[in-house]
């Protein structure tokens, strides 16, 4: 159902103040934009620790690279 709040603010008519937070972050998680965003950024965070063991870097950067992705990963899990 269309929001003449939300409608007005994507339109760049309305600047977001503190109460629009939880009724945009409520929108996105219902219609599933939250949980596909989620499969989206796991899907590059694989691929992406994949590429980096086939590089010339050495194992500490390639350590590096893979605990930030990991974090990345599980910092998901923090929104709901």
């Amino acid at each position: 159902q269309k929001d003449p709040r939300v409608s007005s603010i994507f339109q760049g008519k309305s600047k977001i103040t503190e109460d629009d937070i939880p009724r945009i972050t409520a929108m996105i998680r219902d219609c599933g934009a939250l949980d596909e965003a989620k499969t989206i950024i796991r899907k590059h965070g694989k691929e992406a620790k994949s590429l980096i063991a086939m590089t010339e870097m050495n194992r500490e950067a390639k350590e590096v690279f893979i605990a930030l992705i990991e974090y990345v990963e599980e910092s998901l899990d923090w929104y709901n």
